[in-house]
């Protein structure tokens, strides 16, 4: 198999998961009478990546693949906005402990 296949197999039902759940959280946007805006979905694409690592990150530790992968990564991407302001969070007392003055 090619470097490209090998990537796809690792990587391809993250990619769909993160797609799915970037779509089920627009749709609960919607449901909930939120107006969508540009400026929201260019900060939810650049977050992506750091979703996308954390699906990975989180994947291959628990040993997932396949649809269950897929389900993980979408529901990282779901709730993007809470995981990354807890890793905010963990990364800033983490830091606060580690350095004084910080």
């Amino acid at each position: 198999m090619s470097a490209l296949g090998d990537a796809f197999a690792r990587y391809g039902s993250i990619g769909a998961g993160l797609v799915i759940g970037t779509a089920a959280r627009y749709g609960l946007a919607i449901t909930d009478g939120k107006t969508l805006t540009w400026k929201g979905a260019i900060a939810d694409l650049l977050l992506l990546g750091l979703v996308a690592l954390a699906a990975v990150v989180v994947s291959d530790r628990l040993g997932l693949s396949g649809d269950t992968q897929a389900f993980a990564s979408a529901l990282l991407s779901l709730s993007s906005d809470r995981m990354i302001k807890l890793l905010r969070q963990w990364a800033l007392k983490r830091a606060a402990s580690e350095l004084p003055g910080v």
